[in-house]
């Protein structure tokens, strides 16, 4: 952990963690020469545009003792690297940089447009956590509406601290715009700027707009979708008006704890998307809890959301004191996932379950080769289920009941077999989720049955039901099922009671287990 080494700042904001970027601005260039000479030390290095002998005279003189390094590059080059960000940090991967701190004086022309800014951000971020050292991004202010500014307004939460030196040549002011800590997140915190004999130190202002410290208590957003499902809220707790709001809201207060609705007419990847966005704008700190309301989100899902910045996952009917202890319970929770990751590579639209129900023979193989990779790519547990018709029972008679809920169990009739996949789902619950699905217990229904649940022997049975799909005429059931499914929604329409006019008991004896 390096050190900034300014007398009054508290010592949890005078630490820069390896591993972080930061951002220190200053009104004035000519206080690059103090806070630079005042922050040199061993393991540090500076990099600078700058004509080092002119502007940095102080850092020259402890650059002789071999306290810092320092490299230039020609004015020139930077334009050529700003419009390359990734080779800019193949530049800094040449530094051999493995301990204390790379202070970068960047000029503005460095800065460009909202996504170029964006993706700067981002490979500095994965650069230092790489090398295991700390960033520091040193910009001369500028004017209201300058590349500086606009970068501030549009990624100030994106660093793991900004750090603002207000004044001219005697700066009057130094403002921790925001800083993440141990123990939570500190904001508009305002100190005095003393230059004594060369070292810059603090004392608070009379005039501080405190810190937020945000976890003295729990601060809870809830999202636009409350508006929906009309849940008791605590009435300290702020609503968001739309998504905008919400973000909004999270940007100011990037600690909280936020509150997400899911909920059947919301999509996994819009879901996905909003909890992505909300932990690139706040960074590590900031809670996400997932409430289910009327949709259940299987292991896969819940790993995905959890990769992409969601914290905690919770189920649909928790009673609002639960959910408030809980809030309470998680207020030092952190994020521990990788804050640089990319949405898409996360987030695999192409393996993601998108099928439900009954499936044509080539179109089953064809899921449960695009199901399969997707189990193994996230690490999860998926079952295919194989159950025997029972002799002399119609094929439509055995699935009459089903059910499917989840995008990803899907099933196939193959001669005098059913084919089920169960996606994400465990050993220990293929019976209880077969039983949900079919409506009765498997082997109340089927002679027999056998499950596969190791990833070896399902690539096993889909090789085998390749190669019997393609030497062996097979019954498409598609056209029956979509009759069969008309024809039992019509009956159950005109039904004044609960009993089904096709009900047929098959004698099997019920403490039969799957194989």
């Amino acid at each position: 952990m390096s050190d900034l080494n300014i007398t009054g700042l508290p010592p949890l904001i005078n630490a820069l963690e390896k591993g972080r970027v930061y951002c220190i601005t200053v009104q004035s260039s000519s206080w690059f020469d103090l806070l630079m000479s005042h922050i040199t030390g061993n393991n540090n290095t500076l990099l600078t545009f700058r004509n080092v002998a002119v502007d940095y005279p102080n850092v020259v003189e402890k650059y002789n003792d071999k306290q810092i390094d320092i490299i230039t590059v020609e004015q020139k080059s930077l334009v050529k690297l700003s419009k390359k960000i990734s080779r800019l940090v193949i530049e800094f991967s040449q530094l051999g940089i493995k301990n204390g701190a790379l202070y970068i004086d960047a000029s503005d022309q460095l800065l460009g447009s909202n996504k170029n800014n964006e993706q700067l951000i981002t490979e500095l971020k994965h650069f230092a956590k790489k090398q295991n050292v700390s960033i520091v991004l040193l910009f001369s202010e500028g004017d209201k509406g300058s590349n500086v500014q606009t970068l501030l307004t549009e990624h100030r939460t994106d660093f793991y601290g900004v750090m603002k030196f207000e004044g001219e040549i005697d700066p009057n002011m130094l403002q921790i715009d925001i800083w993440y800590t141990e123990t939570g997140c500190v904001v508009n915190q305002n100190y005095r700027v003393q230059n004594l004999n060369g070292r810059v130190a603090l004392t608070k202002s009379d005039n501080i707009n405190f810190a937020t410290e945000q976890f003295e208590k729990s601060n809870v957003i809830v999202d636009e979708n409350h508006t929906e499902i009309g849940v008791i809220l605590n009435r300290s707790w702020e609503l968001a008006k739309d998504q905008d709001d919400l973000f909004r809201l999270v940007k100011e207060n990037p600690s909280a704890t936020v509150i997400i609705h899911g909920l059947n007419s919301i999509s996994l990847k819009d879901l996905a998307k909003k909890i992505y966005k909300l932990r690139q704008l706040a960074g590590e700190n900031l809670k996400v809890i997932v409430l289910e309301v009327n949709v259940y989100l299987r292991m896969t899902e819940q790993n995905i959301l959890r990769c992409l910045g969601a914290n905690l996952i919770l189920p649909r009917k928790i009673q609002i004191n639960t959910l408030t202890n809980i809030i309470s319970a998680t207020e030092n929770l952190v994020f521990v996932g990788d804050l640089t990751a990319d949405f898409y590579d996360i987030y695999d639209e192409e393996l993601m379950p998108s099928q439900m129900g009954y499936l044509s023979p080539k179109a089953f193989k064809a899921e449960l080769d695009k199901l399969s990779h997707s189990s193994i790519k996230y690490g999860i547990s998926s079952s295919l289920v194989i159950l025997k018709i029972p002799s002399g029972i119609a094929a439509m008679d055995t699935i009459k009941y089903a059910k499917f809920h989840r995008h990803g169990d899907i099933y196939c009739i193959i001669d005098n077999f059913v084919y089920i996949y169960l996606f994400g789902c465990r050993d220990e619950d293929i019976n209880i989720t077969l039983t949900h699905i079919l409506g009765a217990e498997p082997l109340l229904i089927f002679s027999s049955g056998k499950r596969y649940v190791t990833q070896d022997a399902v690539a096993l049975q889909i090789m085998k039901l390749h190669e019997y799909i393609e030497n062996n005429p097979v019954v498409d059931f598609h056209s029956r099922i979509v009759e069969f499914t008309e024809h039992k929604e019509k009956m159950e329409n005109m039904r004044s009671d609960k009993m089904d006019y096709f009900e047929i008991n098959v004698a099997v004896p019920a403490n039969l287990k799957l194989k």
